[in-house]
């Protein structure tokens, strides 16, 4: 019995000699970043996204001449919230849109294009107005006013800190 008492003691002797040898030797880590709050990330389409906190805007419009038609692809600086989107929050040379009116977005929803009547856009040039949209994380978009479209235009707005919208010049692009 006195003999397993030995052992036992030489067991637990060598187990602790392990322990603190392996805690000298034990390899530190860096500190682990904190994790991201729930309301910092949001699911699109499946897709795990940081909210942003950058400005929401207009930064192009290309328009295309079909027939008796026009078609108006609208540019956006980041994902549209597509639920945001209807005929009363869109003006074509101070008109809103008919109810009737269709919607598409592109894949990335970073583009909105719908076909508006020659007879709406009246004269060249024609008016686009668009506000109250929202982002895919609930921004508001900067109210966006342009006076000067026409068939085959594409001008684009680069974003600029600050007042957003109101500081951003007109680009003209061949495409």
């Amino acid at each position: 019995m006195h003999k397993k008492r030995f052992h036992f003691s030489i067991l637990i002797f060598l187990f602790s000699a392990l322990l603190s040898l392996s805690a000298q030797n034990e390899v530190r880590l860096p500190p682990r970043k904190p994790l991201n709050r729930p309301g910092d990330m949001m699911n699109l389409n499946g897709r795990q996204m940081q909210r942003r906190s950058g400005i929401f805007a207009v930064i192009g419009v290309k328009v295309e001449e079909f027939g008796e038609e026009l078609a108006v692809s609208v540019y956006f600086s980041d994902a549209l919230d597509t639920n945001s989107v209807n005929a009363k929050k869109i003006l074509v040379n101070g008109a809103y849109l008919p109810q009737d009116s269709e919607f598409l977005f592109n894949k990335n929803r970073r583009m909105l294009r719908l076909q508006i009547e020659k007879s709406l856009a009246g004269e060249k040039p024609f008016s686009l107005t668009i506000s109250s949209l929202k982002s895919f994380d609930g921004r508001n978009l900067i109210t966006f006013e342009e006076d000067n479209l026409e068939a085959g235009a594409f001008p684009k707005y680069p974003i600029k800190a600050g007042d957003g919208r109101k500081e951003q010049k007109c680009q003209e692009s061949s495409l």
